[in-house]
C-alpha cells in the first residue's frame, strides 16, 4: 500500500429549503486524501443544526458508495452501500433508529451473501456464511467478570458484508507515516468487545505489528459502525469479543 497523506478539507454550506413544514438547512462536507476526495451531504435542522434531517449521500471520488435518510437525528427508512460499479452492496432497514425488516448483503458482482432478519433472528445464507466471532469456541466475560475462552450457543454476528468492509477499508486506510524498525508489512488484529446488547463496550490491540500500523489500525476500526447481535451462552446473551484482522502492505520508494 503507498503511504497516503492525509489532507483534510473541511467545508460547510449551508442552503435553505423545507421538509414537512421544518425549515432545514443542506450540509455539504469535504474531506479525504490525496488519493481518496470524500463528500458527504445531508439536511440538518435551521433550528438545531445538529440534528440531521432528512436525505444523506456520501461520495467518494465522485462515486455514490452510501445513501440513506435521517429522521430527527435518527436513521430511518433504508440505507444503502454502493461498490463503485453501482451495484448495492448492502441494504439496511431503520425505524427511529432502530434496525428493522431484512438486511442484505451483496457482493461485488450484486449477488447477495447472506441476509438477516430482525423479525425472527434468522440469517439466510447464499454465498458465503456471515461474519462471526470464532464458530467453535469464543472469548466472552463470565459473571465474575473473568474473561474465558469456550463454546458459545450463538457466537457474536456482525451485520456486514464482505465486499462493503473491503470498500470502507479501501476509501479509509492509509500507510504509516514512516516505517518503523524496518517493518513495511504486517498484520494487526484488534479485540472488541462488546456487551448484552451488542453495543461496543471497548478495543484492544492483541497483535501488534508495528506502533504506526498498531495506531491506524485501531483509527480505522474505532471509525466503522459496526453493528452487532450479541452473543448467547446458556440461554442468556453475555459479553463477548469479536476479533478483527487488518493487513497492512507497504511499498518501499
Amino acid at each position: 500500500m503507498k503511504h497516503q497523506a492525509p489532507a483534510i478539507l473541511f467545508l460547510l454550506t449551508m442552503l435553505s429549503t423545507q421538509l414537512s413544514a421544518q425549515e432545514r438547512l443542506q450540509a455539504l462536507v469535504k474531506s479525504g486524501t490525496k488519493y481518496n476526495k470524500i463528500k458527504e451531504y445531508y439536511y440538518v435542522l435551521k433550528d438545531s443544526k445538529t440534528i440531521r434531517n432528512g436525505s444523506y449521500e456520501l461520495y467518494v471520488n465522485d462515486y455514490l458508495v452510501e445513501s440513506g435518510y435521517y429522521k430527527n437525528g435518527q436513521r430511518d427508512s433504508i440505507w444503502q452501500v454502493f461498490h463503485r460499479n453501482g451495484n448495492v452492496l448492502s441494504q439496511k432497514w431503520y425505524s427511529q433508529g432502530k434496525p428493522t425488516g431484512i438486511w442484505h448483503f451483496y457482493n461485488g458482482r450484486g449477488i447477495e451473501e447472506w441476509s438477516y432478519d430482525f423479525a425472527d433472528g434468522k440469517t439466510t445464507v447464499q454465498l458465503s456464511p456471515p461474519p462471526s466471532s470464532t464458530a467453535d469456541i469464543s472469548y466472552y466475560e463470565t459473571d465474575s467478570g473473568r474473561w474465558v475462552q469456550d463454546h458459545l450457543d450463538t457466537p457474536l454476528l456482525l451485520l456486514r458484508g464482505t465486499s462493503e468492509w473491503l470498500s470502507f477499508i479501501n476509501r479509509n486506510l492509509t500507510g504509516p507515516d514512516e516505517t518503523v524498525n524496518g517493518v513495511i508489512a504486517g498484520k494487526v488484529v484488534i479485540s472488541i468487545a462488546v456487551d448484552e446488547q451488542g453495543e461496543i463496550t471497548g478495543y484492544e490491540v492483541i497483535q501488534s505489528a508495528a506502533p504506526s500500523l498498531d495506531k491506524e489500525a485501531l483509527r480505522v476500526v474505532k471509525l466503522y459502525p459496526y453493528q452487532f447481535i450479541p452473543a448467547e451462552k446458556n440461554g442468556k446473551k453475555i459479553k463477548a469479543q469479536y476479533h478483527e484482522g487488518i493487513m497492512f502492505k507497504v511499498e518501499k520508494y
